[in-house]
């Protein structure tokens, strides 16, 4: 949440002049406001709503704000809400009392509209704060991960043959030196891929990436990607397939409607065993067009899918061949067919294969200002 955003909050008080007051002195801040009259209709409020503060009245009838506090902090969904107290008892005991059941701040009785916008505005910039540090551990702990074990495997790769390849006393046939010559290969453009999509992904979360759309044909977009692939796919024995015809045009950001294409059709072909198909194809919408691709590889189960679905950061499972992901692929699909204006989406089903779709402006104003997101997941 940054400054410029609303933030909503909950105040909770027994004392229905005391929520009025509330309401209005951060009301007229654009911030958005819940109230409760007791703990009890606190806690139920908050199994439907996460507010982002919660302002939380000490004395009340049933259940007073110490023990409200003390089982909202008991509860992992809603544990990280700050809570300031709002009390008339200033003595150092009840202090101690807040601070120990999880109150990170006081606000005393009768209320200053000052006091109560100082404290208030700190907390919520406190907490801003604090989701951007837990956000930049979680990207460094993945870029650890990244460095650490996916960039290792095709590098082990290349120098494993490699070392084959210059043993002189090897007794090689020529179709294996061939062979070995491929997977090199491969493997050196599996690590120029995972190097792109860490740089782009890296880009992409510090906010520099700029969306510069331009005409593209797309069959051509797609030929020159199913090409950089050849070799992925000849390995596995896979037939990649275009069925789109030159001269359907699309609006977009060529780079970024490389990069989705790009982790698109390698994802199908890691996923589909060998002898497979992997077909892309291009249905005209509108002012849209809907981009697919298609596997006939090991699909996902409804519970996998439903947690491709979730909004959650997590790397992917292994290839049929045993083949490594990132973790950054969807994650930059998902974000560049937004940026463009569409939408991205998932159809699969387990040893049946998997379909991902999404869409494409043929127009520039065909463009979004708000695209709906219905994946929310990388692999």
């Amino acid at each position: 949440m940054n400054n410029e955003e609303k933030a909503t909050i909950l105040v909770v008080d027994d004392n229905s002049t005391n929520l009025r007051l509330l309401v209005d002195y951060l009301r007229e801040q654009g911030h958005r406001m819940l109230v409760a009259n007791s703990g009890e209709r606190a806690l139920t409020q908050l199994k439907r709503v996460r507010p982002d503060i919660i302002l939380l009245d000490v004395m009340m009838p049933g259940i007073d704000g110490f023990e409200t506090c003390r089982r909202m902090k008991t509860d992992r969904d809603i544990a990280d809400i700050p809570v300031i107290f709002m009390t008339a008892l200033n003595d150092t005991f009840h202090m101690l009392e807040g601070f120990e059941a999880g109150a990170v701040d006081y606000i005393t009785k009768p209320f200053q509209q000052k006091e109560v916008s100082a404290r208030v505005s700190t907390h919520l910039l406190l907490q801003r704060q604090r989701r951007e540090l837990e956000q930049i551990n979680a990207a460094k702990d993945i870029f650890i991960s990244i460095l650490g074990h996916d960039l290792r495997n095709p590098i082990s790769v290349i120098l494993g043959f490699s070392e084959i390849l210059a043993d002189s006393s090897s007794d090689l046939t020529t179709a294996q030196r061939d062979r070995f010559g491929a997977i090199i290969r491969q493997s050196a453009l599996n690590a120029q891929c995972l190097l792109e999509n860490l740089l782009m992904w890296s880009t992409v979360t510090q906010g520099r990436m700029i969306y510069s759309p331009v005409n593209v044909d797309l069959a051509t977009v797609v030929d020159e990607t199913i090409a950089l692939l050849h070799y992925s796919a000849m390995l596995k024995e896979i037939e990649v397939t275009s069925l789109l015809s030159s001269g359907v045009i699309a609006y977009a950001d060529l780079h970024m409607l490389n990069s989705t294409l790009r982790n698109l059709i390698s994802n199908a072909i890691k996923f589909t065993p060998k002898g497979g198909q992997v077909v892309v194809d291009a249905v005209p919408q509108n002012d849209q067009i809907k981009v697919s691709v298609r596997d006939n590889g090991i699909g996902m189960p409804p519970k996998m899918l439903d947690n491709l679905l979730a909004n959650k950061l997590s790397l992917s499972r292994a290839g049929t061949d045993g083949e490594v992901g990132a973790g950054l692929g969807l994650f930059l699909c998902r974000h560049f067919v937004e940026q463009s204006g569409g939408r991205l989406w998932v159809e699969s089903a387990r040893d049946e294969g998997t379909a991902f779709h999404f869409t494409i402006s043929t127009l520039p104003s065909g463009r979004i200002d708000e695209p709906q997101t219905e994946l929310n997941q990388i692999l």
